[in-house]
C-alpha cells in the first residue's frame, strides 16, 4: 500500500510505501507485521528479517519476492492475498492520511511510522 509524504502538489510529493505480512499460526491466529519506506528490496528485507520462519509465501508477483524461496514461494490473488488487503482496509478507515481522496497527508516517513505502528498495536497486529 502506498501513500505520499509531504506536499500535495504532484512535483512536491514523495512516495511512501506500507509493506504488510500477515502470519498466520498453526492454531489458527494471524498477526501482522508492518514495515514504512521505499518501494525496494532493502524495505522488503527489512520487513523479511522481522518475520518468523515460514512454510508458504504467498505473494503477488513483485520481482523483489524472487529472493524467496522458490520452492517455499506461491504467486498469485485470491483469497491468501486478501489477508492483507483486510489489514489495509483497516489501516486506511483509521487513518485519514492514507485514504485516497484525502486533505490530510504525511509531512515525513517517521511520523507515517509511529502513526501506522500505533494502529498495529490497538490492533494487536505485532
Amino acid at each position: 500500500m502506498w501513500t505520499y509524504l509531504g506536499s500535495r502538489r504532484r512535483g512536491m510529493r514523495r512516495e511512501s510505501w506500507i509493506w504488510t505480512a500477515v502470519v498466520e499460526e498453526e492454531d489458527g491466529r494471524t498477526w501482522a507485521v508492518c514495515e514504512v519506506g521505499d518501494w525496494s528490496e532493502e524495505t522488503f528485507l527489512k520487513l523479511y528479517n522481522r518475520l518468523p520462519e515460514a512454510e508458504m509465501h504467498i505473494t503477488d508477483g513483485y520481482r523483489v519476492y524472487d529472493w524467496l524461496s522458490h520452492d517455499r514461494h506461491v504467486v498469485g490473488k485470491g483469497r491468501e492475498t486478501n489477508r492483507n488487503e483486510e489489514k489495509h482496509s483497516v489501516l486506511r478507515g483509521k487513518l485519514n492520511r492514507l485514504t485516497r481522496r484525502t486533505k490530510g497527508y504525511t509531512k515525513s516517513e517517521e511520523i507515517l511510522r509511529g502513526s501506522v505502528a500505533l494502529i498495529c498495536l490497538q490492533q494487536a497486529w505485532i
